[in-house]
């Protein structure tokens, strides 16, 4: 079954991780899916149309807006970051609870401790080498270019790479959000993907609707005071959206009464 990926949805008192690369990169997994070129405007288009607008805000110095969407992952959550460049790998990063970072960085570094063991066996197995007296010269550029030829070396020749399950899991995961990408939304009867215009058979094979509230404006206040938005919004979450559509309205008619 595809899986549809939604606006992420942040538990309440839960601590988030996030980063363009790290301990996962999806801008690489991405890559896989789109190629190294990915247009950051229909991008931007796709998501507007089929996510609506971002309730994420955006770095307003280096980012045009982001997106956060939900992975089959539960803790792990695909960022899309418009920036104004047009490469993929830069367009995508990712958002994770602190707890599943913990997880995550524990794995790698078992990962690379293994490897590490798995690389002094093979230096003395292969070589004769010691892997402590390499080491010791890595401050001079023969020792550097030494060690690095031997890694390469042991890289090509290590047939049993170390398990990573968590992180295979969590790369899957964004897979699956990241290939959601290409499932078709429409614009009237203009069927649209991440990378743009595509075809009614391949819309066919598989589309999704756009945002149901999509093509309503952002009224002249909030435009003009966001910050308005935020307290409406806080004030929704306490007690409720209806109360706080009720308390506008009454406002609304104490004005009128006073003019």
């Amino acid at each position: 079954m595809k899986f549809e990926p939604q606006i992420a949805a942040y538990k309440p008192g839960v601590q988030y991780e996030g980063a363009s690369s790290g301990l996962l990169d999806p801008g690489a997994v991405a890559e896989t899916v789109f190629g190294p070129t990915l247009s950051y405007g229909t991008l931007m288009a796709y998501c507007f149309r089929r996510f609506g607008p971002s309730p994420f805000g955006s770095d307003n110095y280096k980012e045009i807006v982001r997106w956060n969407l939900t992975t089959p992952l539960e803790d792990l959550f695909l960022s899309i970051s418009i920036n104004g460049l047009s490469r993929t790998q830069l367009l995508f990063g990712y958002q994770m609870t602190h707890d599943l970072h913990l997880s995550l960085a524990n794995e790698h570094q078992c990962e690379v401790e293994t490897l590490h063991a798995n690389f002094r066996t093979w230096l003395r197995e292969a070589h004769g080498e010691d892997y402590d007296d390499m080491k010791k010269t890595m401050h001079e550029t023969e020792g550097r270019e030494l060690w690095s030829e031997r890694w390469d070396a042991f890289n090509a020749a290590d047939s049993s790479p170390v398990s990573t399950p968590l992180k295979d899991q969590a790369e899957a995961a964004l897979l699956g959000t990241i290939q959601a990408l290409k499932s078709p939304t429409w614009v009237r009867d203009v069927p649209i993907d991440a990378t743009g215009g595509v075809s009614d058979e391949v819309a066919a094979r598989g589309d999704c609707a756009p945002f149901e509230k999509a093509g309503y404006g952002v009224p002249s206040l909030l435009r003009a005071a966001p910050e308005m938005l935020f307290r409406l919004t806080e004030a929704a979450e306490r007690i409720g959206v209806e109360h706080v559509v009720e308390m506008l309205e009454e406002a609304g008619q104490e004005k009128q009464h006073v003019e």
